[in-house]
């Protein structure tokens, strides 16, 4: 998806970081204390610059191909699901080879007329494609178009922010984490960085309706090239004065080994009839910008009101 927030596009729709639900692995990696601790931006005291080691993840994702994996949730007090988003996507170097796909659910989610939405978006490094379902029906199948009739080339169909690189910013910066180790996980020589302290909770959540972060727990673990490889935040909240809980898990892996596989919808899609793009979307604009402007409330939720993929992202990263 186009340099915006394929997540932090899509982790730009649904929003504010969200609920529970581990998707990785459910046994405790093996690990073992290192020293000295090394990584862009971090040092023994914490993290010292969020905005050096945002950068050195991005550059050093840059180089290579990889599996990312995000999730998002926001759970009712009760552990009622309210909302969750989960993107994986699929990248090659070269960033004109991918395979995202962002699965949408929740009661007050409305996008395309369903409250389970799952998009995709693939590119084989010449075209773009898309697909959509609401509630497993086919809403869009077709290869990207832009206004003047001809293809979008897969960079800029690019709407995706695979890095996420404006969420792990302002959570490095909003988490007050100061109890960093370096440690080898199954074999690979990381930093890990724990908090459980908001030092800026207006950087933590930026969800008008939520509000009174606590009870934050936080860990991430960094390499020494500066790629954040897995991150979990979770913390209690409110939501327009109701408790929710809210969690962010990323994870990235397969670095430099992510092999990008044609869905067999694509032939299909391909011969469908394509319809131009009518967004107009600027360079540097992120999914979550995107979902800002055209995310509308609408019987209390969450609607998306243009086909655009970018700007239906937007509305993944709200808790609903």
């Amino acid at each position: 998806m186009h340099r915006r927030a394929l997540l932090p596009v899509a982790l730009a729709a649904l929003l504010v970081l969200a609920g529970c639900g581990d998707v990785f692995s459910t046994a405790p990696p093996s690990e073992s204390s290192e020293s000295p601790v090394t990584a862009p931006g971090v040092s023994e005291s914490g993290v010292t610059d969020p905005m050096k080691l945002r950068n050195a993840h991005a550059m050093a994702l840059g180089r290579i191909s990889y599996t990312v994996t995000e999730v998002y949730e926001a759970r009712y007090a009760n552990g009622t699901l309210r909302s969750r988003t989960e993107v994986v996507g699929r990248i090659d170097e070269n960033r004109t080879r991918y395979h995202v796909t962002t699965e949408l659910d929740g009661e007050k989610l409305v996008v395309y007329g369903g409250n389970h939405v799952r998009m995709e978006w693939f590119a084989d490094g010449e075209r773009a494609f898309r697909r959509t379902t609401s509630n497993g029906s086919v809403v869009v199948e077709n290869e990207m178009i832009g206004p003047d009739g001809r293809p979008i080339p897969p960079r800029e169909a690019f709407v995706f922010d695979s890095t996420s690189g404006t969420e792990l910013y302002r959570t490095f910066a909003a988490v007050n984490a100061t109890d960093v180790e370096a440690v080898t996980r199954d074999g690979t020589r990381l930093v890990r960085i724990r908090g459980s302290e908001i030092e800026h909770p207006d950087l933590l959540v930026r969800d008008e309706r939520v509000s009174n972060p606590s009870n934050l727990s936080f860990t991430a673990f960094v390499g020494q090239s500066g790629i954040v490889r897995d991150l979990r935040l979770s913390y209690d909240a409110t939501l327009n004065g109701t408790p929710i809980e809210m969690s962010w898990t990323l994870r990235y892996e397969r670095l430099g080994a992510t092999a990008v596989h044609r869905p067999a919808w694509v032939d299909h899609a391909a011969e469908n009839e394509s319809r131009p793009e009518t967004e107009n979307r600027s360079e540097g604009e992120t999914a979550t910008s995107t979902a800002d402007a055209t995310a509308t409330e609408n019987a209390g939720g969450t609607t998306a009101t243009n086909e655009n993929a970018a700007s239906t992202a937007a509305a993944v990263r709200s808790p609903g």
